[in-house]
């Protein structure tokens, strides 16, 4: 892959600034106060927990928690989409709560496969959406024309060793980060593919230095029901509610939930 890499990331390599969106388990504070019958002691534990965590990656000492914690983490066992068991961790997002919700839907569908025995009801878990501003100095927008030979791999939805090898030369010529066609917002139909807008967009940070020091603004509080049919989604945006569903078949490969790998 890096024989037209390198010339492509010069000619595409610009200034990016943009909102992104990310979902994370609203659960941690509620489980923490469960053991403790105070505030004070809550804050004491809570304290002596974060003592416990991987030290913050250079960089991430002055971000919110929210922003510092993906970067802190070491990669999991098959890496991530953009990134090998040997680099750090990235900050991934979507552009819109749609395409973040699409990404969740499928992770749901991978943790509910990979238990031991299928639950005989539905899966009730809870969640906050947030967003966070982005400024990439440079960045690549992945779903630019420029890109075009490359948007087939960079969204398919069992293989992420040729998107690893891209971020290598990405990282190597000094990009901050990504924006790149979402692969479960593609399997689920969110949006036209190839994008023309936001709408099916994911964004790759690979430093901390990418992200404005700045609170995290919350959008919403959302409840999911994961099920052997698929993921629907309860959010709660400032005083309306909607609901979003994910039938589980369109992110089947060969009838099987593909593996994150």
């Amino acid at each position: 892959m890096t024989g037209g890499i390198q010339e492509l990331i010069d000619t595409t390599s610009q200034r990016i600034m943009g909102r992104l969106f990310r979902i994370v388990e609203s659960q941690e504070d509620v489980a923490t106060r469960s053991l403790v019958d105070s505030v004070q002691k809550q804050e004491a534990l809570e304290n002596l927990l974060e003592r416990s965590k991987p030290r913050r990656l250079p960089g991430s000492e002055h971000l919110h928690y929210l922003l510092a914690t993906p970067f802190r983490y070491p990669p999991l066992p098959w890496g991530s989409r953009f990134g090998s068991v040997a680099e750090n961790g990235i900050f991934y997002g979507s552009k819109t709560i749609t395409t973040v919700l699409a990404e969740s839907a499928y992770y749901r569908l991978v943790f509910l496969r990979d238990m031991v025995q299928s639950p005989a009801d539905p899966i009730t878990s809870y969640h906050t959406i947030f967003s966070a501003r982005y400024c990439l100095d440079p960045g690549v927008r992945l779903q630019e024309p420029a890109w075009e030979a490359y948007w087939d791999r960079l969204s398919d939805p069992a293989r992420y060793q040729p998107c690893q090898q891209m971020a290598k030369s990405l990282r190597g010529a000094g990009v901050a980060g990504i924006e790149t066609p979402s692969a479960r917002a593609r399997q689920a139909a969110t949006g036209p593919f190839p994008p023309t807008d936001d709408e099916g967009i994911n964004v790759a940070l690979f430093s901390p230095g990418a992200l404005f020091r700045r609170t995290p603004a919350h959008e919403a509080e959302v409840i999911a029901e994961t099920g052997p049919e698929g993921v629907a989604f309860l959010l709660k945006l400032g005083d309306r509610s909607e609901t979003r569903s994910f039938p589980v078949a369109p992110f089947l490969v060969e009838g099987e939930i593909p593996r994150p790998a």
